[in-house]
């Protein structure tokens, strides 16, 4: 099966997402930031990959995305997305990880660790 490969990427200094990644071409905000600036200061970028999976309201889920789903006691869990090879896994606070993403539940993408960290306290 063939998924979609694409990234977002963090920036650090100014505290936001750049813009659609599929070249490696950002325009945001006015600002252009191209390969070169974020391979030569890596620093200052944090680059995350599409998991190839959306939640279920379609949107698209990456690694550092943090996830919401009843679980089958109808208790509310969170996870953050994190890749783990060989696969993408969902780390819940203090029931450990799966690897089974999106496989059983319906998952809803509440935040993520940059913007929202406080929804994995």
């Amino acid at each position: 099966m063939n998924r979609e490969i694409k990234f977002r990427v963090w920036d650090k200094r100014n505290h936001y997402f750049l813009c659609d990644t599929g070249d490696f071409r950002y325009l945001c905000l006015g600002i252009s930031y191209e390969f070169r600036e974020i391979s030569t200061r890596p620093d200052n970028f944090i680059i995350q990959q599409f998991t190839g999976k959306t939640d279920e309201n379609g949107k698209e889920i990456y690694e550092g995305d943090i996830i919401s789903r009843e679980n089958q006691w109808d208790m509310m869990e969170t996870a953050e997305i994190t890749f783990e090879p060989p696969s993408f896994v969902a780390i819940y606070k203090g029931y450990g990880t799966t690897s089974d993403l999106l496989k059983s539940y319906n998952y809803e993408v509440i935040g993520n660790v940059f913007e929202n960290p406080e929804l994995l306290k």
